[in-house]
């Protein structure tokens, strides 16, 4: 650099012409053409998608059936011809469920320019990227997140419905496709999630016209603990007069009362 600009200052500088001077006549007018400016435009993104969520650890499951769906997709996107006859790459990280590696492999993601970030529904990989994607103007993708995620900016979206509008749709399907009428309600009164979704299947019971027949709670408040078994006595009890049974608590109660 110093030997160019010894060089640049070395060379004889060339005379310019004398620009001719602009006369205006009296309610003239002189209109100066400028060049517009250069059109500043992103360059283009190779077709990439990351997936961040926990693949190790006790939320495991989740991360790796987001990976496995995205893995399905992809191939069969591919197949097909790809985008415009490109292949679509996928990369995934392990999250480990951990805040610091979270915004670690996020922001690798974002330096390597992918289109897109899909993370799963679990609180790090979901909540903790949501405003460093949206400010490098990084699509974030959240698969099965039941919060309202998408107010965190323009760039960030959810792939689920609102417990409002998926409790409806079950009822409606099971009253007009399945013909069900008759319902029981199982409930977790010391999860606060199950409750607020046994109020949304409520709703959507009584728009439309299913009947509510029994309801129960695993959790017993007088002992403090949980008897997934009487609540199996008592469905048992008027099952004669059910259709299905709604039960909006965690997935091992769920699993425990199928057996039962």
């Amino acid at each position: 650099m110093a030997c160019l600009l010894l060089a640049a200052c070395g060379r004889e500088q060339e005379p310019q012409p004398t620009p001719e001077p602009i006369v205006v006549e009296p309610g003239g007018t002189v209109v100066f053409a400028t060049e517009p400016p250069a059109a500043t435009t992103e360059p283009e993104r190779a077709l990439l998608v990351g997936i961040v969520g926990p693949e190790t650890g006790a939320d495991a499951d989740y991360g790796q059936a987001i990976y496995r769906g995205a893995q399905l997709a992809v191939e069969k996107l591919n197949d097909t011809g790809g985008i415009g006859g490109q292949a679509l790459q996928l990369v995934h990280y392990d999250n480990a469920g951990e805040a610091g590696q979270t915004m670690d492999i996020v922001q690798h993601l974002i330096d390597q320019k992918v289109m897109a970030i899909i993370s799963a529904p679990t609180g790090w990989a979901t909540f903790g990227p949501t405003h460093l994607t949206n400010d490098s103007d990084t699509i974030l993708i959240s698969v099965g997140s039941r919060r309202r995620i998408a107010r965190s900016g323009d760039y960030i979206f959810q792939l689920s419905l609102t417990d409002e509008i998926a409790t409806d749709r079950i009822i409606r399907y099971s009253r007009d496709q399945l013909r069900f009428k008759r319902f029981a309600l199982v409930t977790t009164s010391d999860y606060d999630y199950s409750l607020d979704v046994a109020a949304s299947f409520k709703k959507a019971l009584g728009r439309h016209g299913g009947e509510l027949v029994a309801e129960a709670d695993t959790y017993d408040t007088y002992t403090g603990q949980h008897d997934v078994e009487a609540v199996v006595t008592h469905i048992l009890g008027v099952a004669g007069s059910l259709d299905a049974v709604i039960f909006t608590g965690s997935p091992a109660e769920a699993a425990a009362l199928i057996l039962g």
